[in-house]
């Protein structure tokens, strides 16, 4: 599945490529060509910030994955206690 998702990447990579060399190629005018250049330039810059920000989001669910390990005694900085709900002694009817 990995080497599926590597494959479509490089064939939608490619694609987008060709269609813009194309595109650029088959416009006539400076100005059409420089509005879509900067459009591409826009979508590139979108996709690099995408990818970023994932990275960061996947920072910190890693940090949060490692702090729910970790008992309650050593977040909190107390000694570990019972929970008085637990126990039957403190219930009495």
């Amino acid at each position: 599945m990995i080497f599926a998702s590597y494959a479509y990447r490089v064939i939608s990579n490619f694609v987008f490529l060709g269609l813009v060399y194309f595109t650029l190629n088959l416009l006539e005018k400076d100005e059409q060509r420089a509005t879509v250049a900067i459009l591409i330039l826009v979508y590139a810059a979108m996709h690099a910030f995408s990818g970023l920000r994932s990275f960061y989001f996947f920072q910190r669910i890693e940090r949060l994955e490692g702090e729910t390990r970790r008992p309650m005694s050593l977040c909190s900085g107390m000694p570990a206690r019972s929970n008085p709900i637990s126990t039957s002694s403190s219930w009495r009817w």
